[in-house]
């Protein structure tokens, strides 16, 4: 088996093979294709909408909110 490498784009479900390789296209060929980098679809993180608001209410503090978030102790 002889294996050639090159890089193209799709464009309308085809794939363009350079002119150099012409004459792969007089024999049976495998295709593995490998995405060269992620689609923006693949890196999207679903959206959940969650509403918030149902938490509202249900924790009880045992310190300031300001004075936790203030890593350095400070007052604000």
């Amino acid at each position: 088996m002889q294996a050639i490498e090159f890089t193209s784009k799709s464009h309308d479900r085809m794939i363009s093979i350079p002119e150099h390789y012409k004459d792969w296209f007089k024999k049976p060929v495998k295709i593995i294709l490998l995405a060269m980098e992620p689609s923006p679809e693949e890196n999207m993180i679903p959206q959940k909408n969650t509403d918030l608001n149902r938490f509202a209410g249900t924790i009880s503090l045992t310190e300031e909110p300001l004075e936790f978030q203030n890593y350095r102790g400070e007052s604000l």
